[in-house]
């Protein structure tokens, strides 16, 4: 046991005359300053590594709102445009051209030449995508959804 402790001191010893002469001493200095701008170099790497990430997840987000606000643009274009006016005037107000005429049929007489009645109880409306000139051929010719 003794043994061991004398050569533990005697390692001691000779590791103070070392760190004593300044040649190892600045060589011990030198590689911990290497290290220390070694770790520096590679956090700041990691760490725009981080910030260039977070720019392009920006840049994108920047380009999805840049794209959304461009649809916005065109759907108000399309509801200033006189087509849009047109279909909202005819739809909703039951407004025509100059010297158009509208004829109301009764249900009763509507249904009777109907090949696919609907029921009284379930008023249901049929949504057709066909514009007016199409269902008026389709309503003279005699072609039925």
């Amino acid at each position: 046991m003794e043994l061991k402790v004398s050569q533990a001191i005697e390692y001691t010893k000779k590791l103070i005359r070392k760190f004593s002469d300044v040649r190892f001493s600045s060589q011990v200095i030198f590689l911990i300053l290497v290290i220390l701008v070694f770790w520096s170099g590679v956090r700041s790497i990691q760490q725009n590594y981080q910030l260039q990430k977070q720019i392009n997840q920006i840049n994108q987000q920047n380009l999805i709102l840049k794209l959304q606000n461009s649809n916005i643009a065109l759907l108000n274009n399309y509801y200033k445009s006189s087509q849009y006016q047109e279909i909202i005037a005819r739809e909703n107000l039951g407004l025509g051209y100059s010297g158009e005429t509208e004829i109301l049929v009764p249900d009763t007489i509507a249904l009777k030449y109907d090949p696919n009645p609907v029921s009284a109880n379930s008023k249901k409306k049929i949504a057709t995508n066909n514009s007016n000139f199409a269902e008026w051929m389709n309503f003279f010719f005699g072609k039925h959804n």
